[in-house]
């Protein structure tokens, strides 16, 4: 077998026609892992494996699962399982996903909540929240009082609207501030150590 410009030229013995059509098979597929990279036929990753999060909400998923591994509540969550609920719009939650967490050690659930659902304030440990209206944090903070809900806000950096901790999100880093009021509020018990972790992140 010889190769000229046109291609393949064969000069033995004829093929068989069973050799001949392996032969065109085997081409076949050799033109076409040209084509395509090898790794578009493996599986795709299961969520566990993939590590294209961006590293901003993967830094904010940290602080928020140290956050909550600094905390202790008057009644220990149900199940041994915290209960982190979600109000949309969000754009740094992508990191939080439900699991085992290694840093509370302790099962996470993540649920998607709007923030008027009537059984908040007895179906959720901690909220994390977005872009909300003055009046809608307000009605939402007037329902959690007597309840030891804790607060964490993306959209609150001077803890002006009544959360607890409000993260601070640069490109830079992730750090955030405490509403020492809010937190006496909650009920929820917060370590010593978090106050200087937040002097060490602003």
């Amino acid at each position: 077998m010889g190769i000229n410009q046109q291609g393949f030229h064969y000069t033995g013995p004829l093929l068989s026609g069973c050799f001949r059509r392996a032969l065109r098979v085997l081409l076949f597929l050799s033109f076409i892992s040209l084509i395509y990279p090898v790794d578009l036929w493996a599986q795709n990753p299961s969520p566990s494996e993939n590590n294209s999060l961006p590293a901003q909400q993967q830094e904010v998923a940290n602080t928020v699962m140290g956050v909550l591994s600094y905390s202790r509540w008057p009644t220990p969550p149900h199940h041994e399982t915290i209960r982190l609920c979600v109000i949309a719009p969000v754009k740094f939650a992508a990191g939080l996903v439900p699991g085992n967490n290694n840093m509370t050690g302790k099962m996470l659930t993540v649920r998607y909540i709007s923030a008027d659902s009537p059984t908040l304030v007895n179906d959720c440990d901690a909220l994390y929240s977005g872009l909300m209206s003055v009046e809608q944090q307000h009605s939402l903070h007037s329902r959690l009082v007597g309840h030891p809900v804790l607060t964490i806000s993306e959209n609150d950096n001077d803890c002006a609207l009544l959360n607890a901790f409000c993260l601070v999100v640069s490109p830079a880093h992730v750090g955030f501030k405490l509403n020492l009021d809010t937190l006496a509020r909650s009920n929820v018990r917060v370590s010593p150590n978090v106050l200087q972790l937040a002097r060490e992140k602003e």
